[in-house]
């Protein structure tokens, strides 16, 4: 659950400069107060890492000025029809070519079984380890039911990021875009990652739940100058999002 979602061409930054926007010293003593186990320490930093490099680099404008946006939607309603072909395709596999994968699915599950230092089958399949709680080592690949799946979502993905390409209006108050990116990667690391219970209070403009304060400890680390009413707005809102019904949030 650690890895990173950030890790793609328009970071420009070296992977080793990358890893030094968030201090070892400060976030480890964040960790140390929330009793975050040492073993995830450095790979959350390294993880928080990337949210600052996105949250930083959230703002419109600057997408806007390096890449125009007719060039992207031409080529997302391109790669939108591509998808939707392959997405059919594979819905509609013939009985002896999913036996093919199946057979090609036990191979994989024996090669990654006999050998923990693979990380690709015979057959192609990407072989991902990682490291559970209690020091237990995990392997997995991806299925043709998760292919099936994720081949599926493809063309609606790429059919709402086409329609979400038009100019920024120059009018009126900007949607927070960096502090939600925030915000959701603060809910996916503490409920995903810490497996701990996601709630949102605050008392005189001071956050009280411990997911809030911990977030607002991550948020001033990278943003000394961020606005805590805009903060606690958008965890109120990702708290309602799977709470329906909660009140509005209060400051002060």
């Amino acid at each position: 659950m650690l890895h990173n979602y950030f890790a793609f061409d328009v970071i420009s930054e070296p992977k080793e400069q990358l890893l030094l926007r968030v201090d070892k010293e400060k976030f480890g003593a964040i960790a140390k107060e929330h009793s975050i186990l040492p073993e995830l320490i450095e790979p959350m930093r390294e993880r928080v890492c990337y949210v600052d490099w996105a949250y930083k680099h959230k703002s419109r404008g600057l997408v806007e000025k390096k890449f125009p946006f007719r060039k992207i939607k031409q080529e997302l309603v391109s790669l939108e029809k591509s998808a939707r072909q392959t997405a059919t395709k594979m819905e509609h596999l013939s009985a002896g070519a999913r036996a093919w994968f199946a057979i090609a699915e036990e191979t994989t599950t024996q090669e990654m079984l006999a050998d923990d230092s693979i990380g690709t089958s015979s057959f192609g399949h990407r072989i991902y380890r990682q490291f559970v709680l209690n020091g237990q080592k995990t392997a997995t690949f991806m299925r043709l039911d998760q292919i099936n799946e994720a081949v599926s979502t493809l063309p609606e993905i790429i059919a709402r990021l086409s329609a979400d390409l038009k100019p920024r209006d120059k009018g009126g108050r900007p949607s927070n875009q960096a502090m939600q990116l925030f915000v959701q990667e603060l809910y996916d690391i503490w409920t995903n990652v810490l497996h701990r219970r996601f709630t949102f209070d605050q008392h005189n403009g001071k956050p009280q739940s411990e997911a809030a304060r911990f977030g607002w400890a991550l948020l001033i680390l990278i943003d000394l100058h961020a606005r805590r009413s805009v903060f606690y707005t958008a965890m109120d809102n990702a708290v309602n999002l799977r709470h329906p019904g909660r009140g509005r949030p209060r400051f002060g």
